[in-house]
């Protein structure tokens, strides 16, 4: 994943993951959904 701009440009990131690679990604959302499931913060 390559951002192309700052992450606090943003008031909310949204992540979707479906499988263990997607973790990290994950980790940079204010709000992440895992196999469609809400994700803890």
């Amino acid at each position: 994943m390559r951002l192309n701009s700052q992450l606090t440009d943003y008031e909310e990131i949204f992540a979707y993951g479906d499988t263990p690679e997607d973790f990290a990604m994950l980790t940079l959302a204010t709000t992440k959904i895992y196999r469609w499931d809400e994700a803890p913060p």
